[in-house]
């Protein structure tokens, strides 16, 4: 792959998240003193049962919803909506039917005002390096379900963001597509090193992507584990199916799971 095309925004923030603890309404205690820092560059997965508040602690730090006890910062400030230095990837793509593939990827860029000769070089490289050259101009009808999630990843990557967060992008996709998105979405990375926050029911994948793997329980939601994955990069998704060290983690981590957190359910 060709190197992507950037407006050289600072890519070395961290995410600090002391001691939060959120709640819903009376009763509806979702989060409870959860503390965790991600440095620059790192990527972070975060893994649990149904309702332990995973994606809840990504809308805290995307600024989605207030933060009501404790502290989040990114480069010594607090989360806000529309934050210049966070994107956010969905578990769907998102894609505007009526607006062709580049004109989707472009659009992130497009609303926060990047310069539109350089959002658009930068489409037309991702929109390249994810598989999709040919289809600059098709429209999100055109595309397979994995094709659309290629976009949204390729869109995600077109910000000139220091901070990631991704919220199962890959869950609703097929075994095969997973693993080829897995595989590039580290790809991407490697070559810019944003930091990432991901969030996953998929405990493989978290050991595939992540520097380390954060163990969440619910009722209420807490971090019970956080485990340094010491698998070497770069990594390739089919390779580590056959590493014992792999398996060994994963076992290290379902044991966790299995130790009163319930079912293992996505959200």
């Amino acid at each position: 792959m060709g190197n992507i095309v950037s407006d050289s925004g600072n890519k070395s923030v961290g995410i600090a998240i002391d001691s939060v603890t959120h709640r819903f309404g009376p009763g509806q205690l979702t989060l409870d003193n959860v503390s965790l820092n991600v440095e620059p560059g790192e990527f972070v997965a975060i893994v649990g049962p149904s309702g332990c508040g995973k994606t809840t602690l990504l809308n805290l730090v995307a600024g989605l919803l207030p933060t009501q006890e404790g502290t989040i910062t990114l480069a010594n400030e607090q989360p806000r909506p529309g934050h210049p230095l966070v994107g956010y990837m969905l578990a769907r793509d998102a894609l505007f039917g009526w607006r062709t593939v580049r004109r989707n990827v472009e659009l992130g860029a497009e609303i926060r005002g990047q310069d539109e000769a350089l959002r658009e070089i930068r489409a037309v490289e991702l929109i390249r390096q994810v598989g999709l050259a040919g289809y600059e101009d098709a429209y999100p009808k055109a595309l397979s379900h994995g094709m659309r999630q290629r976009a949204a990843l390729a869109r995600t990557f077109c910000l000139d963001v220091a901070v990631l967060l991704m919220d199962e992008p890959f869950g609703a996709l097929d075994a095969q597509t997973k693993l080829q998105l897995e595989d590039l979405l580290l790809d991407l990375w490697t070559r810019e090193r944003r930091t990432v926050l991901f969030v996953t029911h998929d405990l493989n994948e978290a050991l595939v992507l992540a520097d380390r793997v954060v163990v969440m329980g619910r009722n209420p939601g807490t971090i019970r584990l956080v485990v340094q994955v010491t698998l070497p990069r770069p990594r390739e998704a089919r390779m580590l199916q056959s590493d014992p060290h792999f398996h060994d983690l994963s076992a290290t981590i379902w044991r966790e799971l299995e130790g009163g957190m319930g079912p293992w359910l996505d959200r």
